[in-house]
């Protein structure tokens, strides 16, 4: 039993550093997405070069109608939009009458994403403007203090010994179906934490608990944004 005395020391000092650890967890899972995000998603949305940003040559008329397309991400990731994201989203722009006159998801006939295609098709269904949305998601898990209990031989299907940080980027950006012209974008960030046994990381709902977070900021911000663009 000599063994006990430095491990529940061990115990304590680790259950004080819990917290700031897992703050700077967080930090950097989120900075690791957005640098993912320059490098993978940044360039397949820029257009950017002939884009122009808030141009007020090129007006939408309101209400409009809007095309949604939701950019699903390689198969090897670990998430995936659904219907019940895409009916989120569509409901609460939706919401917005004067704006909003009626929002759909976009049918990719073409099997491309390419921006050019992605802006005739969306004409081509009836669209004025086109959404795009897109996200990046990263998880990680690391052993807390209970997690020392697994020493003692504490059945791992029992301890809730490991923490399970999640973050998700979501980025969405108006083009105009006519124009390479952007009316109006955003990027906002979830974050899910939680404490599992070893063995029941429960990975897949820590990311969709995350996506869940940053498409309600981002419905909050798409929401402000136009607003104080097209007062009245």
């Amino acid at each position: 039993m000599n063994y006990l005395l430095p491990l529940l020391l061990l115990l304590a000092l680790t259950g004080c550093s819990t917290t700031k650890k897992e703050d700077k967890l967080k930090n950097e899972i989120t900075q690791r997405l957005f640098d993912l995000w320059d490098k993978t998603i940044g360039d397949s949305v820029s257009d950017s070069k002939t884009a122009s940003i808030a141009n007020k040559k090129v007006e939408l008329k309101r209400p409009f109608e809007l095309a949604i397309y939701f950019k699903q991400p390689d198969k090897k990731e670990d998430w995936r939009w659904t219907r019940e994201d895409k009916v989120f989203l569509q409901n609460k722009l939706d919401d917005n009458k004067n704006i909003v006159k009626r929002s759909f998801e976009l049918i990719n006939t073409a099997g491309t994403e390419d921006i050019k295609a992605l802006r005739t098709m969306a004409a081509q269904q009836g669209a004025d403007a086109l959404l795009i949305v897109q996200g990046k998601a990263e998880v990680e898990s690391n052993l807390n203090a209970a997690g020392l209990s697994y020493v003692v031989l504490v059945p791992t299907l029992f301890a809730n010994g490991n923490t399970v940080t999640s973050a998700f980027v979501t980025q969405a950006v108006l083009w105009d179906v006519r124009d390479s012209v952007v009316h109006l974008g955003s990027e906002t960030e979830g974050e899910w934490k939680m404490k599992r046994p070893l063995f029941f990381k429960q990975e897949e709902r820590a990311i969709n608990k995350a996506k869940e977070e940053s498409l309600l900021h981002l419905e909050e911000q798409l929401t402000k944004q136009a607003t104080e663009r097209w007062k009245g």
